[in-house]
């Protein structure tokens, strides 16, 4: 473990110089557990970072606080909060999460929106600010725009789509660029308790990543989630319990080569009156 740490740290620390960090990362157990699969879900503040478009919500106002660390390893915690509120409609979502340690250390912050362009079509934006902290070095940021979404095709489908860095920023010395990210993804009810998703996920470095979840309210106050990615090949899972207007959830996330993540969310909303 000790060598997978430091070769970790190692790539992270030489990261402004060789090649643009700030990756997606896991910030939502609701989103995490079902493959990642979350560009036509409804109903998660996550969608901040992922698809702005699918920022809607029943509740008058949604906060999640979440927390994880990579891999197990304690050098690398992710720890994240984000809301979304309502305002006739228009849905308005700012967060931010931070990643490291005291060496190394990523912080992302954002603020979103979505509004309803017909009853069953809605558009999103975001900027994101991603800074990058690498102590005794220095330190480098960048605005990021991302664009979003979310169409009810059918009755019980859903299509997003999102398009995340459409600004191509750069971050760094020497000028590298952010990664591009296009989704695109449905979510089908074949029953008003379950949801089977499928997004596919493009970075434009990297082999297209193909994701697949299902969730499925087994009771009032509890959800199961289950998912896989095949890039890089991972199991998901996941559990909510709901309690009132308090909402904990669960997920855990394999990897092909390190340790698996476990990731906990904890959200508090209010019913739209």
């Amino acid at each position: 473990m000790t060598m997978k740490r430091s070769a970790l740290i190692l790539i992270c620390c030489f990261s402004l110089n060789l090649m643009a960090a700030v990756e997606d990362l896991p910030v939502n157990a609701r989103l995490a557990g079902v493959g990642g699969a979350g560009s036509a879900i409804y109903g998660s503040t996550g969608n901040l970072f992922y698809n702005p478009g699918a920022l809607v919500f029943d509740e008058r106002w949604n906060v999640d606080f979440h927390s994880c660390h990579l891999y197990g390893i304690k050098d690398l915690g992710l720890h994240a909060a984000t809301g979304a509120f309502n305002f006739n409609n228009l849905t308005v979502a700012a967060g931010g999460y931070v990643f490291g340690n005291s060496a190394y250390q990523e912080y992302v912050y954002a603020l979103g929106a979505a509004i309803p362009i017909t009853s069953q079509f809605h558009l999103g934006a975001a900027l994101r600010y991603a800074g990058i902290d690498i102590a005794h070095y220095g330190n480098s940021g960048s605005v990021l725009v991302d664009l979003g979404g979310c169409a009810e095709v059918l009755p019980m489908c859903k299509w997003g789509w999102a398009v995340r860095n459409v600004n191509a920023a750069c971050i760094g010395k020497s000028g590298e660029k952010l990664p591009q990210i296009y989704i695109t993804g449905i979510a089908i009810n074949p029953v008003s308790h379950i949801s089977v998703v499928f997004d596919v996920y493009k970075d434009n470095r990297f082999k297209t990543d193909y994701r697949t979840g299902i969730e499925w309210a087994i009771l009032p106050i509890v959800t199961l989630r289950a998912g896989c990615g095949s890039f890089p090949q991972r199991m998901t899972g996941g559990i909510s319990l709901q309690l009132g207007c308090i909402e904990a959830r669960y997920a855990f996330q394999s990897h092909q080569y390190l340790n698996g993540t476990h990731l906990f969310t904890l959200s508090l909303f209010k019913i739209r009156l």
